[in-house]
């Protein structure tokens, strides 16, 4: 078991066991981060995961190593669908605002903002939309209509997801009810040991036979 204990600030006090860090990555080996991704963010993660589920060997360590890749893999894929449906609807918008009669470049314009999530801008075409009798419901619709493919794709990316971390924490939970029981048998091993121990020093010590042509007697 990895276990470090000439370490200071860079310690891992988790589980009641010191692990140092840097030993400790070379364990896990080194994350899958796109570029951009900030290495700080992710080991933070990593922390808060391992200080709430407390891995005590080193096969816990790699599930609690999976599982933080998940989370942030998570965090992604939400993150990218609300981007490309907010790309979508900015199409949509754009296409509505073109069929009630706002000018190419006007409408070009107020997409661009709607997608950059500019309030006043989503107020102003809200405004304009209902006045010719139209709603978000109808932008919603167009995007369904021409994107719920692709939707539909990150959809099933982030249950797939979802169900791959309820895996890895059933494992978790499998690992440390097969420990216990490792536990519970040495346990019961080594009082069974200490009873027959117990019971041989009280035994009553039965004396050799008498070797009778040692004692017999000359005539």
């Amino acid at each position: 078991m990895l276990k470090i204990t000439n370490v200071d600030h860079s310690k891992y006090p988790i589980g009641g066991l010191s692990y140092n860090k840097a030993d400790l990555k070379r364990l896990l080996g080194k994350p899958a981060l796109r570029p951009g991704d900030d290495p700080k963010e992710y080991w933070l993660l990593f922390e808060a995961l391992a200080a709430s589920l407390e891995p005590h060997s080193q096969i816990e360590w790699l599930l609690v190593s999976d599982l933080c890749h998940l989370e942030w893999e998570h965090r992604h894929l939400r993150t990218r669908r609300i981007q490309l449906e907010s790309y979508f609807e900015a199409d949509a918008v754009k296409e509505l605002l073109l069929k009630i009669g706002v000018d190419d470049l006007q409408a070009s314009k107020l997409s661009m903002r709607w997608f950059e999530n500019h309030a006043r801008t989503i107020e102003t075409v809200l405004k304009k939309l209902k006045k010719a009798g139209k709603t978000r419901d109808d932008i919603n619709l167009i995007v369904m209509m021409h994107h719920s493919d692709e939707i539909s794709l990150f959809d099933q990316c982030i249950a797939q997801n979802e169900l791959s971390r309820i895996q890895i924490r059933r494992e978790l939970d499998r690992q440390r009810e097969a420990a216990l029981k490792r536990e519970l048998m040495n346990q019961a091993l080594s009082k069974q040991e200490i009873k027959a121990d117990y019971h041989k020093d009280e035994m009553p010590q039965v004396p050799a036979p008498r070797n009778s042509a040692i004692e017999h007697s000359s005539p």
